[in-house]
């Protein structure tokens, strides 16, 4: 009997172990459920990545960036003419650097009409009449800023004014690695990302990147680069 007794006791003892662990482990997992909810609640676990650049767009010219660039701001509900631009749903799109890329970017009309006039007259003068009228699709296409060796970082913050409709605050030329979007040119897209033939360490500015937009793909296939 008392054989028997010190079994019952032992398989009691063992029992009511068991159960202390196990409420010990509920426990501990409602604690962690309870710490992920109060995280997620903060907002504070999200995938960073390593660096910043989301948006990667290449394209032929640096007129063609200076037209994409317009259109991302006109999207964000202003016009591309001001340093601060109201925007048409109450917001505002602040832009800096906006003088720079237009000086930088744009095509210098009066130097290239001063050319073509005297290209023209050298084709006169060679073969006795003009040359013929050049193809819709070439003027629209060369009709800019022809320089194929660019890059440019934006970056897009919300706009650090008061109020609530504060809208955003793009600041263009900004270090690629701090960037949101890179739009640059094959050419210059390869010449920030080799050095002498080696891997730059600019390059690591790409590791992030999760949309790639080709933008006249046609025509960078037959540039050099």
């Amino acid at each position: 009997k008392a054989a028997i007794a010190t079994d019952v006791e032992i398989e009691a003892s063992k029992s009511i172990e068991e159960k202390e662990s196990e409420d010990k482990e509920d426990d501990h997992d409602d604690e962690n459920v309870d710490n992920v909810k109060e995280v997620e609640g903060e907002d504070a676990v999200r995938d960073q990545g390593f660096t910043r650049p989301r948006v990667l767009v290449l394209c032929p010219f640096r007129g063609t960036a200076l037209r994409i660039v317009q259109r991302l701001i006109h999207l964000l509900g202003g016009n591309s003419h001001s340093e601060d631009i109201s925007s048409n749903n109450g917001g505002t799109v602040s832009v800096a650097g906006l003088e720079r890329l237009e000086e930088e970017f744009s095509r210098p009309e009066e130097d290239d009409d001063e050319d073509e006039e005297a290209d023209k007259q050298k084709l006169k003068n060679k073969k006795g009449k003009l040359p013929p009228e050049k193809p819709k699709d070439w003027g629209t296409l060369f009709n800019q800023n022809i320089d194929d060796d660019f890059k440019l970082g934006i970056q897009v913050n919300p706009n650090p004014k008061q109020g609530e409709d504060k809208g955003v605050f793009l600041r263009l030329f900004s270090d690629f690695f701090i960037s949101d979007i890179i739009i640059a040119s094959p050419i210059g897209l390869r010449l920030l990302i080799e050095d002498n033939g080696k891997v730059s360490q600019d390059a690591d500015s790409l590791s992030s990147v999760e949309i790639v937009l080709l933008h006249q793909a046609d025509v960078m296939f037959m540039q050099n680069w």
